[in-house]
């Protein structure tokens, strides 16, 4: 897989640069809306093409699902899984925590993945069974953090109309953990969480923010797994509830939310 890895790392590198380039055109950038609370912009549709280009250059029968394209199962042949901007409220906000993501994912097992946060100038990358990287820097988990200093990810997703639980769920939280934060760029708080700058994730994602940060946190280390009990029910449409941390703090994460107190 170096030949892919090696596409993975430029495509998103490449795509980062063009949002950084964007950013000074932020006022006539498009902004068209696929729900309520869901932008999409000009820009997430640059990236998007960029990276469907790049891909199919070099792999033409390959497929895509990606959150601004085609509709495809991940789980069967090569499919590359892309999140052309993570964080698209940022980006038009003018704020840094954005990223790009890409994965691929053959007969649904994730190979090659790459995270490109453009405005910090980092790369996150792995490869299956060799381990994840930031900026050629191996990742893994540090020394145990106690409960109550644990700064855990957490978000809300578009459709809001499950949003109830979700909420319900912060009550625990931050009654038993340190704090929480919503940054709003899932693949790059999962990143992030693999790098220490957060010590845990809980949110409902997409799969297109999980596939490539999902195998950069467990290929360093770190605990990923759904917090739904039965994962081969479709996804909902808000997503499905992933969890990422060391795995001693996951389990006190899910004994918290769920009630259990032993």
């Amino acid at each position: 897989m170096s030949v892919e890895l090696e596409l993975v790392r430029n495509m998103v590198r490449e795509a980062g640069d063009l949002l950084v380039g964007l950013r000074p055109k932020l006022p006539d950038i498009g902004i068209h809306g696929k729900g309520p609370f869901d932008l999409v912009s000009d820009a997430d549709m640059a990236s998007h093409e960029l990276i469907s280009r790049r891909i199919l250059e070099r792999f033409p029968h390959d497929s895509i699902l990606s959150e601004e394209g085609a509709d495809v199962d991940h789980r069967v042949g090569r499919c590359w899984i892309v999140d052309p901007l993570d964080g698209t409220a940022n980006f038009l906000h003018g704020q840094d925590h954005v990223s790009v993501s890409a994965a691929l994912y053959v007969e649904g097992q994730p190979k090659v993945a790459a995270v490109r946060a453009p405005f910090f100038d980092q790369t996150y990358w792995a490869a299956s069974g060799q381990g994840a990287f930031r900026d050629g820097q191996p990742l893994e988990p540090g020394p145990a953090v106690p409960p109550e200093r644990a700064l855990i990810g957490v978000g809300f997703p578009a459709d809001r109309s499950g949003i109830g639980p979700l909420i319900d769920r912060l009550h625990p939280l931050l009654r038993e953990f340190g704090d929480v934060r919503r940054l709003a760029s899932p693949a790059l708080d999962i990143c992030w969480v693999a790098d220490g700058r957060l010590d845990a994730f809980l949110d409902s994602v997409k799969i297109w923010d999980i596939a490539a940060a999902g195998l950069i946190a467990a290929e360093a280390g770190f605990t990923v797994q759904s917090v739904e009990e039965d994962i081969r029910e479709p996804e909902p449409p808000a997503g499905r509830s992933y969890l990422v941390a060391p795995e001693r703090l996951a389990q006190g994460i899910l004994a918290a939310i769920s009630g259990d107190r032993r």
